[in-house]
């Protein structure tokens, strides 16, 4: 008698290996079943046009769901999600229409939202949390997706949120709140939000409240610019601070030690803002966009912008009719380099070949002709790194090496200044270290 006969395991697989149709059927039954209550469970293939579909274990457990936003149902103002299925069936699901979605503790109270919505979140994806049901309106916090332009990054706000912070809607928090759930997260950022719209007077509340004493308004605005330029002046120490131990004489050609001409004059300049960054922070955006726009770059007749030194004004805003962006016109004082016929520079060498040499001088780049070059200097490819060596070899010119060259002639176009130069002159060539 085999030693596992009897067990129950044994029995079972015997049972199982038998020709027994109930057995088959029982066994069939509940895999069926279990797949039966598997779909039900995630509705894998149901997309949602309206809250009474949405299943109650999806409320509950605050199940997220995705989708795209589509537009606005007025009177009263839904936002309208067209509802993603994990799995999409394109003759099945593009027939049926968006589900309107109210945003949970928020009552929309602006025009200026719809406006605010549509040049934003137009076409973008969203994730809902589903809270609960107003009818036929599903009630869930809705997270828009924005990807950041030149990267694979995305920015998410919660649109109910955004709304409150904007002046555009009101917190509308139902009461009363469980402990320990999501409701009780969302609450306090809601209120939070509309604390800070009334504290700016943004939007609605700008009519609703007096106006800010005139003491805070400057109090504010001080305390911001002092922030700003500490800020300012902490990032801007430490680009000279890693620019100054990486390349120690290139200080000096910066910082006019030598003969290079700065100024500092009056220039203006558009800032292109997006609708996402309307908001108490706006004008702090317009100013970092002029730095990160403006330093760095060249202006062609101006020369490069070194740095901006400070921002005498910013104008009133322009929005662009079809699109929502606004355009800001910004003056400001900045500190330029432009070099000039006949003027001497210190320099990098940053290339060596057989033509000539490529020289930095900050922002500007030079050539330097071999043409340009000492007759009794040639060109050594042999040797690493290659490099322009006198016959007597004790005046050697390769990379990394610092040169005082003479600019003998500019050529300027809209977006960068390039230079010609010569060592053929007094006192130029190598500099000792």
């Amino acid at each position: 008698m085999p030693e596992n006969e009897g067990g129950v395991f044994f029995n079972l697989q015997t049972l199982l290996n038998q020709d027994y149709r109930g057995v088959n059927i029982a066994v069939y039954a509940l895999a069926t079943a279990s797949l039966a209550f598997s779909i039900h469970k995630i509705r894998p293939v149901s997309k949602f046009s309206k809250a009474s579909k949405v299943p109650d274990h999806f409320i509950k457990n605050h199940e997220t769901l995705k989708g795209v936003y589509t537009g606005v149902q007025h009177s009263p103002v839904r936002l309208l999600i067209n509802h993603r299925a994990p799995i999409y069936l394109p003759l099945w699901h593009s027939s049926k229409p968006p589900i309107p979605v109210k945003l949970w503790g928020v009552d929309i109270v602006s025009g200026n939202a719809v406006n605010w919505l549509e040049c934003v979140a137009k076409g973008q994806k969203v994730t809902l949390k589903p809270m609960g049901r107003d009818k036929e309106d599903l009630v869930s916090t809705v997270l828009l997706h924005l990807p950041q332009a030149g990267t694979k990054s995305m920015e998410t706000l919660d649109i109910g949120q955004k709304l409150v912070e904007l002046g555009f809607a009101q917190a509308s928090v139902p009461q009363p709140i469980k402990k320990k759930s999501l409701e009780s997260q969302l609450a306090p950022a809601i209120i939070s939000a509309e604390s800070c719209a009334k504290k700016y007077r943004n939007g609605v509340w700008s009519d609703k409240l007096p106006p800010i004493p005139f003491y805070v308004t400057y109090w504010r605005k001080g305390s911001q610019m002092t922030i700003n330029a500490l800020i300012i002046t902490a990032n801007k120490f430490v680009q000279f601070l890693t620019f100054a131990l990486k390349k120690n004489l290139m200080t000096k050609i910066l910082f006019n030690e030598t003969a290079v001409t700065e100024a500092q004059i009056s220039l203006e300049h558009e800032i292109l803002l997006h609708p996402r960054y309307f908001g108490p922070q706006l004008l702090d955006t317009v100013k970092q966009k002029l730095y990160t726009e403006v330093e760095g770059t060249c202006t062609g007749k101006y020369g490069f912008v070194i740095a901006v030194t400070t921002i005498d004004s910013i104008g009133a805003g322009l929005i662009q009719p079809g699109q929502g962006f606004v355009v800001y016109p910004v003056k400001y004082k900045a500190i330029v380099f432009r070099p000039f016929k006949g003027e001497v520079l210190d320099a990098i060498v940053t290339q060596v070949n057989k033509v000539g040499m490529f020289a930095q001088i900050g922002p500007l780049s030079c050539f330097i002709s071999h043409h340009s070059i000492p007759a009794d200097m040639e060109f050594c490819p042999n040797v690493n790194p290659p490099c322009y060596k006198s016959k007597q070899e004790d005046n050697v010119i390769q990379e990394e090496d610092v040169i005082r060259l003479k600019i003998v002639g500019t050529r300027v176009d809209a977006s960068g200044i390039f230079a010609i130069g010569t060592l053929m002159d007094d006192y130029l060539g190598l500099v000792t270290q």
